[in-house]
This record gives C-alpha cells, sequence and structure tokens, in this order.
C-alpha cells in the first residue's frame, strides 16, 4: 500500500533497510522519555551535548521539584541497566547527578535521537487500535523524490489508504532542513494533520508555531505523540463507522 501511494505521487522508493532488532526495554524507555520530556529535557540536552567530545556529563538537580529529581534518578537508573551509561552517581553536596554515557554506537545513537524514533513507532505501532482496517507501517525509507534528489522518511504510514508522514528531529537543525520538509510535504500532497514533524528542540527563535507555518506540517513536542496519534485513531474510527 505505501509503495502505491508514494509510486503515485512520483516517489520511488530506493532502499527498505531491514528491520532493527527491537529491544521492548528500549522502546519502554523511550515512551517514559516522550511522557516526560519536559522534565527530562535539559537532561537529555547535557548528556547530548557532552558526549560529541566527551562521554561525561553532569546535572544540576538545585531548584528541581522533588518529583523531578526522582524522574531523573530513575532515568538514570534505566540507562545503566540497559547499558546506555557507563556509570552515574547522584553527589547530594553539590546537588549533581554526575555520570558518562557508555562509549558505543547503541548508547551514541539512542541519546543522539533514535529514542524519539522508538517513541514514534511504538505510539503508531502499539497504541492504534484500528481493527478491521488496513495499515501499513515502515521506517527510514529512502526515496527517489520527482527532481531525482533522494530522501530518507523517518516514518511512513498507511491507514485505510490514506498516508502519513512522521518525521523526528532531535537537536540541531537549519535552516535547509525545514525547507526541504516543507518541499516534501508539499510533494507529497499531505495535509497538514498528515504530515507530522515531532521537534524536540526548537533552536533560536524558533516555536513550534514558527516551524509549523514554514514547513506547512503539524509540529509536536515530543509529549503530544500519544494524544495525537489517539486523534488519528478517532478521525478514522469515525470514517470507518
Amino acid at each position: 500500500m505505501i509503495t502505491r501511494l508514494l509510486a503515485e505521487r512520483d516517489y520511488q522508493i530506493r532502499v527498505v533497510p531491514q528491520a532493527a532488532v527491537q529491544e521492548p526495554a528500549l522502546d519502554a524507555l523511550a515512551l517514559l522519555i516522550s511522557f516526560h520530556f519536559e522534565a527530562c529535557r535539559e537532561f537529555l540536552h547535557h548528556m547530548r551535548g557532552e558526549m560529541r567530545d566527551n562521554p561525561g556529563f553532569h546535572v544540576c538537580l538545585e531548584g528541581m521539584s522533588g518529583a523531578q529529581v526522582i524522574l531523573l534518578r530513575n532515568l538514570c537508573s534505566l540507562f545503566r541497566s540497559n547499558g546506555l551509561l557507563e556509570y552515574y552517581r547522584v553527589d547530594t553536596v553539590s546537588e549533581r547527578i554526575v555520570g558518562a554515557v557508555a562509549n558505543d554506537k547503541r548508547a551514541f545513537q539512542f541519546i543522539s535521537g533514535d529514542w524519539l524514533e522508538n517513541a514514534i513507532r511504538v505510539n503508531v505501532s502499539h497504541f492504534l487500535n484500528l481493527d478491521g482496517m488496513p495499515v501499513e507501517l515502515v521506517e527510514n525509507v529512502e526515496i527517489r523524490r520527482p527532481d531525482g534528489r533522494n530522501f530518507e522518511l523517518d516514518v511512513v504510514m498507511a491507514i485505510d489508504g490514506a498516508l502519513y508522514w512522521w518525521e523526528a528531529k532531535c537537536g540541531q537543525y537549519l535552516q535547509s532542513d525545514l525547507n526541504r520538509y516543507r518541499a516534501v510535504a508539499k510533494e507529497l500532497g499531505l495535509p497538514r494533520n498528515r504530515a507530522l514533524l515531532v521537534l524536540a528542540e526548537p533552536q533560536l527563535d524558533d516555536t513550534h508555531e514558527t516551524v509549523a507555518a514554514h514547513t506547512g506540517m503539524t509540529v509536536l513536542p515530543p509529549d503530544r505523540i500519544a494524544a495525537f496519534t489517539e486523534g488519528i485513531e478517532t478521525r478514522h474510527r469515525r470514517q470507518f463507522a
């Protein structure tokens, strides 16, 4: 279904990667991060920023609520038990969490942004309850656009003939990235509610609203993925009824 829907828009699939071995524990961790993203945003930012040059990181806990401190300590424990951290410790004197990211590709990829793609995939593949409707989903599809240029679609979903494109963006992006998203959404002919950009951190003067206006996409923070997925289910159930 997805191949046909893309071909109708003059998009040619070049490569569909073999499905990666899924790790339920990391999927659950990705969901936890997405549900509580605002509370752990700075924690992830520090880990991602430091590991470019040095896997060590520290996060100041001063001024945080008790609930947020507990969440971050639990996240550290889960990161460590899943092999994503070499170590961590809570320094109660200086009110800091100090640790180091595990020095391997799996940890770097998860912290750099795989967690966000995982959160999207788990939401739409596990929690979208559309019994009786044909649903298809593929990840990281390499395609050739009508002008011959290549592009990768993070998550493509088709529900009863309706095409959805989810793009995950964690960390830095360029204006050229947004211009490309706008062009692809236009070429695919997707209405705003089916071209979806999950943006963890708007840059500089950007907001989710300004990026949405520029790209013509629905732009969501990670903690809105689940609610938007529920809205997709509701919409299609009404149409199917």
